[in-house]
């Protein structure tokens, strides 16, 4: 008998059935999440920006065009995690 066997013993048997659930409500769109996926975008591209000026400042601008190149492909992909494009 393995352990999970005997911890399913101990607490009634196993069932098949999973008990009814009621269903969730669905959310209208322009709610909170919407609101929360604007701030993790804005986040998030705060980070690719910081990221961006700290790589410049490291390279001593060397790099400076590889690096806004990168930045910008990196913002565009953030630009769709709220399905907007701003």
């Amino acid at each position: 008998m393995s352990f999970f066997d005997k911890v399913r013993d101990m607490f009634g048997g196993h069932h098949t059935q999973s008990a009814p659930t009621t269903p969730r409500p669905q959310r209208m769109p322009g709610t909170e999440q919407d609101g929360l996926r604007d701030k993790v975008e804005d986040s998030v591209k705060s980070g690719i920006d910081s990221a961006a000026r700290k790589a410049d400042e490291m390279t001593k601008g060397k790099y400076r065009d590889q690096i806004n190149r990168t930045a910008g492909s990196a913002r565009n992909a953030a630009d769709k995690i709220d399905g907007k494009q701003d």
